[in-house]
């Protein structure tokens, strides 16, 4: 057989079984895991044909816009005649703030998080101003992103939004 030659694309289950997948332990599924093999991406970005080719991008090539970290990134096309997408935000940042990934709305409301911050800080969610504390300085970000990787890697439940996402039906 030729090296360099056309090679056919493989399925889920194919990759699944490949060494690459099983971590080097053949016959062991490793779970596919969204954040980090998949986007964390709202409907209307995923647009309307079910079979999206996602573009995994080498972690680190991109850097997170709202807590400056390095990122695993993904690039896809939203449909036939759409532009191509890509995440600007990493995962710590999506689950805690129950956002998109690509367009940055609330995955609950379909509102831009920016409209939905304001009210929070306008105190639209509680009498207590909504609760809502933001980390301003550098290293306070780096500490309270580190914390929630650590939160979301454990599989824990206390990080604030992951609480309460839930699958799409």
């Amino acid at each position: 057989m030729a090296s360099g030659g056309y090679r056919p694309a493989m399925g889920v289950d194919q990759y699944l079984a490949t060494e690459v997948a099983t971590q080097g332990t053949p016959g062991v599924r490793k779970e596919l895991q969204v954040g980090t093999d998949f986007p964390i991406v709202c409907e209307t970005c995923l647009g309307p044909n079910p079979y999206v080719r996602m573009i995994k991008v080498r972690f680190g090539e991109k850097l997170c816009k709202v807590s400056n970290v390095p990122m695993q990134s993904f690039r896809w096309k939203a449909g036939p005649g759409g532009r191509f997408k890509e995440t600007i935000v990493c995962r710590e940042v999506a689950v805690e703030k129950n956002i998109c990934q690509a367009c940055l709305t609330d995955m609950t409301f379909g509102v831009p998080v920016g409209v939905r911050d304001a009210l929070l800080r306008s105190g639209g969610a509680g009498a207590d101003g909504g609760g809502y504390v933001e980390a301003l300085s550098n290293a306070n970000q780096a500490h309270y992103y580190n914390q929630r990787r650590a939160e979301i890697d454990a599989g824990g439940t206390s990080v604030g939004a992951a609480s309460r996402l839930q699958p799409s039906r």
